[in-house]
């Protein structure tokens, strides 16, 4: 049994990413423990300079940890953040007054000798200032690779080493990653993303009933979920394929994260649908409007780091999947049609609509070997595996006689 300390790149909400199902699956596999999710920053001077006030409204108080809905032993908490991170001194202030927050709360909660389980390159600050057990990083993305101003990349270049370096285990979700981290790290392991099987199992064969919004796609609809990003949907790619097939409706389920010219762009061929952000527990329910799962993605360094949480789910529902030959999706040529360009993909959709049902099934069965429970298995290894080398090194640290 141990209490952990996550740090998360995002908040704990609607939409689930890969911190939210590890930390569930964490603290139910430790029930006596407490487990604390560090979510993103209230960040005081952005907002100032925004002049979003109403931003600022938590941070006129020190945070305290809230428990999470429908967890007993999840808590929840947002730090405050009151200078620029670009300014070097307003950085080192911002890191030792995160720390000195995540500290008030475990004290409110009782947490002792934590685990912390780090997901963003940014929490390297954190390591040996938490009174942890054990220190590891989870590398979910190669933010290293990402478009960013130049003093954005360095910085993250140097925090994902220093971090790497300072953690007593690495664990990365695809081989590209493990590749990537295997010349700075002590322990690198390498769990790709899961899936928890039984909730999209009913999805194929009509077995749930749709969202009431999927009544209002045109069928047939070919769809994605998740987050609308330019860095990772190819926004021409979509077009061109909307273009091909007109009487086929292409949705998009999740955050948009688009500008003005590109939403105009995106949604110009008319059969393009931005639907929206839907709550985590509804995804299985909108997909069962779906006659076809696709993913329009890039094919860059950054999509190619990714161990998508949409391949274990659109595998885990049966239904028909179209993709570019990105990480993940190009190791099952035989359950998904894989496609390069424009014309591939609209052929891909038109074939995936014309699918033998034999196929779902088949890849419902692979879908059970990516459960969430295999990738706890191996989680909880690592995390043993780790409290037991610190605990060695201590002990032989304590051992060896001192000489004056």
């Amino acid at each position: 049994m141990h209490d952990t300390i996550v740090i998360g790149m995002e908040n704990w909400d609607g939409v689930w990413r890969r911190m939210q199902p590890v930390t569930q699956g964490i603290a139910r596999r430790n029930p006596g423990g407490k487990h604390l999710f560090v979510g993103l920053s209230i960040d005081v001077s952005h907002a100032v300079r925004k002049g979003r006030l109403a931003a600022i409204a938590p941070a006129l108080s020190w945070p305290k940890p809230r428990l999470a809905d429908g967890e007993s032993n999840v808590y929840l908490l947002n730090t405050i953040k009151l200078l620029p991170d670009t300014l070097t001194a307003g950085r080192l202030f911002n890191q030792a007054f995160a720390a000195a927050q995540i500290r008030s709360a475990c004290r409110q909660l009782g947490i002792v000798r934590p685990v912390l389980y780090m997901n963003p390159h940014y929490a390297a600050s954190l390591v040996g200032h938490m009174d942890e057990c054990a220190a590891i990083y989870d590398i979910g993305d190669d933010w290293t690779s990402l478009p960013q101003k130049e003093a954005t990349r360095r910085r993250t270049i140097r925090e994902d080493r220093e971090l790497c370096a300072k953690a007593d285990a690495v664990v990365v979700v695809s081989e590209t990653l493990f590749e990537l981290k295997r010349p700075m790290t002590k322990k690198l392991y390498h769990i790709p993303n899961g899936v928890d099987v039984d909730r999209y199992l009913r999805v194929l064969g009509d077995k749930i009933a749709p969202l009431p919004l999927t009544s209002e796609w045109k069928r047939p609809v070919a769809a994605y979920t998740g987050t609308l990003h330019k860095d990772r949907v190819d926004l021409d790619l979509v077009v061109e394929i909307a273009n091909r097939l007109p009487d086929v409706t292409l949705v998009f389920v999740g955050p948009v994260q688009l500008d003005d010219a590109n939403r105009r762009k995106i949604t110009a061929p008319g059969n393009v649908v931005l639907a929206g952000e839907v709550a985590y527990g509804d995804v299985p329910a909108v997909m069962a409007g779906f006659d076809v799962c696709m993913v329009p993605h890039r094919v860059t360094p950054f999509t190619m780091s990714l161990s998508p949480l949409k391949l274990y789910e659109y595998l885990a529902s049966g239904l028909p999947i179209v993709a570019t030959p990105v990480s993940g999706f190009r190791d099952y040529p035989d359950l998904i049609h894989l496609a390069s360009d424009a014309d591939a993909f609209a052929a891909g959709i038109r074939s995936a609509l014309a699918e033998p049902a034999a196929q779902g099934a088949a890849r419902q069965t692979l879908a059970r070997e990516h459960s969430w429970d295999k990738r706890f298995d191996a989680i909880e290894a690592v995390i043993i595996e780790s409290i037991n080398q610190r605990t060695e090194e201590i002990s032989c640290r304590q051992s060896v006689p001192s000489y004056r």
